[in-house]
């Protein structure tokens, strides 16, 4: 054991070994991170975003819809996620993550585009300009592809969205349920807006009852400090 638990942040190594009457034994190691908080790709500002057809959107393919992609041969929606067209290059700055940082995606021809053989895509992912992930020539019919990676101690993140060498005719490409997870999240400070107090009264009279909760602390209200 290297002291697997659901309660503490990190990254673990879990066997599964499973042994039949005979003694003939299987076995299979398997990575398990444990994060305090999701950060949608969508929902954080770009550096830049550049495409060669329309605009690149957020949580919409590039037609201004609902992303879908193929997997396990069905069409699958997805609510969260980056539509672009190639040729596509979306940049990222993480210099602001501190810690442990992975990122997971899946990736394809959006399927907003009905059945064709014109689309052909290649999706690469740079982190500080070196080639994390190549993705191959996909077209319309492929399943989407999934995307795990560690990008700890990563500044900079680049999604690229490249026409195959052949033209970018239909070539409508999506990232979906794209996420960065972060192992050491700072806690989540809830407090209502600014507010006008009365002289006299007290600020939590008029400005609400704050909150402070941490993924692996729990709540940490009581060690708020209020200076000013």
């Amino acid at each position: 054991s290297n002291g697997f638990t659901i309660n503490q942040t990190g990254v673990y190594k879990v066997t599964y070994t499973v042994t039949d009457n005979d003694g003939n034994a299987a076995q299979k190691d398997r990575t398990i991170v444990v994060f305090s908080a999701v950060d949608y790709l969508s929902d954080r500002d770009w550096e830049s975003a550049t495409t060669e057809y329309k605009e690149v959107r957020k949580d919409q393919s590039v037609l201004n819809s609902t992303i879908k992609l193929g997997i396990d041969g069905e069409t699958t929606e997805f609510e969260k996620g980056i539509g672009a067209h190639a040729n596509a290059e979306i940049v990222y700055d993480l210099s602001d993550v501190t810690g442990p940082l992975f990122f997971e995606t899946y990736l394809g021809v959006d399927r907003n585009l009905d059945e064709q053989t014109r689309s052909s895509v290649i999706f690469k992912i740079l982190g500080d300009g070196n080639e994390l992930y190549n993705s191959g020539l996909m077209k319309w019919a492929d399943d989407a592809k999934y995307v795990s990676l560690d990008l700890t101690g990563i500044n900079e993140l680049k999604l690229i969205v490249d026409n195959g060498g052949n033209g970018n005719a239909s070539d409508h490409a999506s990232f979906a349920d794209t996420k960065l997870f972060v192992l050491d999240a700072a806690p989540t400070l809830k407090i209502p807006k600014d507010a006008a107090v009365k002289v006299g009264e007290t600020i939590e009279e008029i400005y609400g009852v704050y909150t402070a909760t941490d993924a692996e602390d729990g709540d940490l209200t009581s060690q708020v400090e209020v200076m000013g």
